[in-house]
């Protein structure tokens, strides 16, 4: 997804929170510490980094683990 100004200057894991509804702030922060964040292609692991508008942001979500 790409950064609008309105999001400019927010921190990243907040923001992805967001943008991401169905993920808890804490398990986008654990994402981003894990290298499962992008900005414009570039792996970030810094949750609060500020969002830059008009930069491209990805979050991998990983499949969730089969139950034993």
């Amino acid at each position: 997804m790409v950064a609008d100004r309105a999001a400019a200057g927010q921190r990243l894991d907040r923001w992805l929170a967001s943008v991401f509804p169905e993920l808890s702030r804490s398990r986008v922060k654990a994402l981003i510490e894990a290298g499962q964040a992008s900005r414009d292609l570039a792996v970030t692991r810094d949750p609060s980094e500020p969002v830059r508008a008009g930069a491209t942001y990805r979050l991998g979500v990983p499949a969730p683990a089969p139950a034993a």
